[in-house]
């Protein structure tokens, strides 16, 4: 056998041993990949009469010296799932340094003189300029579930409940019937049962607002002044 013919039959014998060892790795395992999304069913919430509470014309004179409660207005509100779904309530005050305390004006002259509503459930009203230049705060405002009740999924004096972390929830027949944002409320189906919340599909009810305008002293009296209250009430997945 030639020098040539010795050369040629090693290379093959190489490659050969190549191909046995690319063979014993070839791939002995595949992946099974399992996907999918779970989506929420979508909510909307609405408030009838585009959301404003109107307390009209209030003459000045009709101001009390030491803070004046005004007659409550109601706004509708309701919440509609496209399926059972689990929601509550947030509030955020777009007025909160224009607000008055409980302090400020006579214990009477507030939506609730319980202790437990205090300064966490009011809602500024804006400001207005003094003749001074000066901004004063005009009053604050109270609202919440009138009664503590909602209809939910067509059960009438279904009951508001409310939690400060989403975990523990309580149904206090004064407090239910107030919102502060430094809650979360949502629904019982009824008014018996654990106190968790429910999933639900519809959800009808009414806010009673109230508001309390300040000292008649604090206010300018030569001018219009424009109650100017705002609060975001958002839909929250629990």
């Amino acid at each position: 056998m030639n020098i040539l013919f010795k050369r040629i039959a090693a290379v093959t014998g190489v490659l050969a041993a190549g191909s046995f060892v690319a063979s014993a790795h070839a791939q002995t395992t595949a992946e099974l990949r399992i996907t999918g999304t779970i989506t929420p069913p979508a909510c909307t919430i609405t408030l009838g009469g585009n959301g404003t509470a109107d307390f009209g014309n209030i003459g000045h004179h009709q101001l009390k010296a030491n803070g004046t409660k005004l007659n409550e207005r109601t706004v509708d509100l309701k919440v509609a799932c496209e399926g059972p779904a689990r929601v509550g309530l947030n509030i955020v005050d777009n007025r909160a340094s224009s607000k008055i305390v409980k302090a400020d004006a006579d214990a009477a002259e507030w939506a609730s003189s319980a202790p437990a509503i205090g300064d966490a459930y009011i809602f500024g009203l804006g400001t207005a300029t003094s003749t001074d230049n000066q901004q004063v705060k005009i009053g604050g405002a109270m609202f919440g579930f009138k009664g503590g009740v909602v209809t939910v999924d067509g059960t009438t004096n279904s009951q508001v409940i409310y939690s400060s972390n989403k975990t523990t929830w309580a149904n206090d027949a004064t407090a239910r019937q107030f919102m502060s944002p430094a809650q979360t409320y949502s629904f019982l189906r009824g008014s018996t049962g654990a106190l968790t919340p429910v999933a639900i599909t519809n959800v009808e009810g009414t806010l009673s607002v109230v508001s309390t305008i300040n000292k008649t002293s604090l206010l300018p009296s030569g001018q219009q002044i424009k109650l100017d209250g705002s609060a975001t009430i958002s839909l929250v997945y629990l």
